[in-house]
């Protein structure tokens, strides 16, 4: 989508460009060459998530007038946080597989309850078990050049060795063996994902026509201590080596749930779409992302949002049987 405005009458016009399959994972390729394309539409429903919506909003902000000042407002990244048990390893110190890319990407959970549920205190999290695809152990194995190259050297050395000698035992399988090593760093490497109720209170706006986001962890730092305390109890009972997400001492949010941006409330001094997804002062456009959320929601929140996408879209149906639908939940 290039840009949307409402019509004179009602409606919505939209301008939006054809991705066409001959450039596609083309990264060089510049989508301002392509011709640009317009729809007229009665209802115009955002999808673009907790990045693209309130981009999408903000950049279009001129075309559609008074916009709710909570536009960009209440960001948060669900409580995102990783760390990784590193060379975990048993009582005995020999090597703990745990073996990360077998199986499902996350097969377990470990909830800890926050002042809302019965006996629990302070801001609540859960942490999950992180699986990896295959070719990464590859790859984290490739990263101990040092030992490879010492390996490597080594199987040379034995069969210039067996050349000279003219050894009729070949031993070359084993010898093959060491060069690929044992894998201990890989298998005994686990990622822990953290999630929870961070504070809801970065803010994005445009810098120089581009997304821009104001975020801090300080509002948060309580919550991120206990999430860190926690994994650093994990790894110490699998006997590990615990390292934190290296972006974190730079300050810099990882996150795969980015929430917020254009946020519910019960009116538009509070949000920018009511209970039903409906933008405020703009009839006919909707909002059903993860940008809707006024805040985390602790666990992983696809369901969440599917939820609520699901509320919104039986208030457009009734809106279009011409039954009402009440402004607030």
């Amino acid at each position: 989508m290039r840009s949307f405005a409402p019509r004179d009458g009602g409606g919505w016009s939209v301008r939006y460009v054809v991705h066409t399959d001959e450039h596609e994972g083309d990264g060089t390729f510049d989508t301002t060459t392509l011709p640009v394309r317009e729809l007229q539409c009665e209802r115009l429903i955002l999808s673009a998530g907790a990045l693209g919506t309130p981009y999408l909003l903000l950049r279009n902000a001129a075309a559609l007038g008074t916009l709710p000042p909570a536009l960009g407002t209440r960001f948060s990244g669900n409580g995102d946080l990783l760390s990784f048990v590193t060379n975990a390893r048993r009582a005995d110190g020999s090597p703990w597989p745990l073996e990360a890319p077998i199986g499902p990407a996350i097969t377990s959970t470990i909830r800890v309850p926050d002042e809302n549920d019965p006996g629990g205190s302070g801001p609540g999290y859960y942490i999950q078990e992180g699986g990896y695809p295959v070719w990464a152990s590859w790859l984290q194995e490739g990263l101990d050049l040092p030992g490879e190259l010492r390996r490597v050297a080594h199987f040379l050395l034995r069969r210039v060795w067996a050349q000279v000698r003219h050894s009729p035992q070949s031993e070359i399988g084993s010898q093959i063996a060491d060069v690929l090593d044992d894998a201990d760093a890989a298998a005994t490497l686990l990622p822990m994902l953290g999630m929870g109720r961070d504070t809801p209170d970065g803010r994005f706006s445009l810098d120089e026509g581009l997304l821009a986001l104001d975020w801090t962890e300080r509002t948060s730092e309580a919550y991120l201590a206990r999430v860190r305390a926690a994994m650093a109890a994990i790894n110490d009972a699998l006997g590990g080596e615990l390292v934190q997400n290296p972006l974190s001492h730079l300050h810099r949010l990882i996150t795969v749930h980015p929430l917020g941006g254009a946020p519910m409330g019960a009116s538009p001094q509070e949000g920018v779409v009511d209970a039903h997804g409906r933008v405020f002062g703009q009839r006919g456009l909707h909002v059903a992302d993860g940008s809707v959320m006024p805040g985390p929601v602790g666990p992983n929140p696809s369901f969440t949002i599917a939820a609520l996408a699901d509320r919104f879209a039986d208030a457009i149906v009734a809106e279009h049987e011409g039954r009402a639908v009440e402004a607030t939940a």
